[in-house]
Formats: structure tokens, C-alpha cells, sequence
């Protein structure tokens, strides 16, 4: 075997690979709807994370810091401004408004897939009532940890109040994945974004 073959082979291993774990990450029900629960049990609960081991003062900054505005684009950037983790949760406090933040990753192919949600009217109409905040796991894996509720599956979505603390009824339907948006269907995150008002 030739080796342009191989790696043709290889490539093509590659991206079934990526197909089938994309297919088996994506369970989210055809509709995406809000729920009322938190994760203890009780309904409406809004609260910052609690973790001992991370906080955010623990994060370093990160290289998205930099990279955000080359890395947003395929986020829609600039009609919604995408902020690194830090900067977020700064502008979030400076403001008073909610946030709403995204983990995902460059190489994640849902997330590619997510990114069209945000290209969305549904959603853009809420880019001036928000922070966004954008997070790669790949450069930022303490906030990756510290957003681990349940799953370290990506992307997954968050509402965030004002203070940092996260908004837990907040959530999608899927049973498994509370934080995962449908990435077709981009009234499911504007439902989402909705939980706020």
C-alpha cells in the first residue's frame, strides 16, 4: 500500500470515527424545552458553583484571551461579542446582565454544527441583553472542570447570573445532558436564553 493511500485511509477512519462519536453524543430530543429543576433536586434554585478544588480566581487566563475575536467568527462574531472566560464574567459584573456561556472546542464536530445556532435571529436578538463568553476546552481546562455537572461532553451551554452563580433551571430536556442545545434547532437555545426574563 502506497502511503498516500494509507493516509487517505487513515483520513477516512478519521472522520467515520468522528461520525459515529457525533451521532452517539447527539440524543438530544427532537425539541429542546426548559425545564424547572435544579441538580440537588429543587426546583428555581439560582446559585453560584461551589467547587473546593476550583474557583475562578484559580483560572489562569487563558490563550483565548487573545484569540476569541479569530475563534468567534464562525460564532457569528462581531453581530454577537464573544468574550474569553475572564473578560465575561468581568463584563458580567460591570453590566448587571446574565451570561451565557459556551464550552466547546475547534475540532469538536457538533460544536461546528452548533456554531449556525448563533447565526440564528432567534438568537442574535438576545445579543445585546447577555455577555457572551466562549471557552475552548483544549485552552481552557480548569473552566472545562469547573462546568464538568454533568458530563465532560461538548458543547454544552450555560446561563449564567450576573454574579457569576449558575442559573440551573436553566437547563434542556435531554435526560443525560442537561447543558446540550440541539445544534439544529435554534429556538431551543433562545427558549434557553429566555429563562432569565
Amino acid at each position: 500500500m502506497h502511503s498516500d493511500e494509507h493516509l487517505s485511509l487513515y483520513g477516512y477512519a478519521l472522520l467515520l470515527t468522528g461520525v459515529i462519536l457525533a451521532s452517539s453524543l447527539y440524543l438530544a430530543p427532537p425539541q429542546a424545552q426548559v425545564t424547572a429543576f435544579a441538580l440537588d433536586g429543587q426546583e428555581q434554585i439560582e446559585e453560584p458553583l461551589n467547587s473546593s478544588e476550583i474557583t475562578t480566581a484559580s483560572i489562569e487566563p487563558a490563550i483565548i484571551d487573545k484569540d476569541t475575536p479569530q475563534m468567534a467568527g464562525n460564532w457569528n462574531y462581531p453581530a454577537i461579542r464573544w468574550r474569553s472566560y475572564r473578560d465575561g464574567l468581568a463584563e458580567m459584573e460591570r453590566s448587571g446582565k446574565p451570561g451565557l456561556l459556551v464550552l466547546q472546542q475547534r475540532d469538536c464536530v457538533l460544536c461546528r454544527s452548533y456554531q449556525r445556532v448563533f447565526r440564528s435571529d432567534y438568537v442574535t436578538a438576545f445579543s445585546d441583553d447577555f455577555v457572551f463568553i466562549l471557552s475552548d476546552a483544549q485552552n481552557e481546562p480548569a473552566v472545562q472542570q469547573l462546568y464538568d455537572i454533568d458530563g465532560d461532553y461538548l458543547p454544552r451551554t450555560f446561563v449564567l447570573s450576573p454574579d457569576g452563580g449558575l442559573v440551573r433551571r436553566a437547563t434542556s430536556a435531554h435526560p443525560r445532558q442537561r447543558f446540550f442545545v440541539d445544534p439544529h434547532r435554534p429556538e431551543a437555545l433562545s427558549t434557553l436564553l429566555q429563562t432569565t426574563r
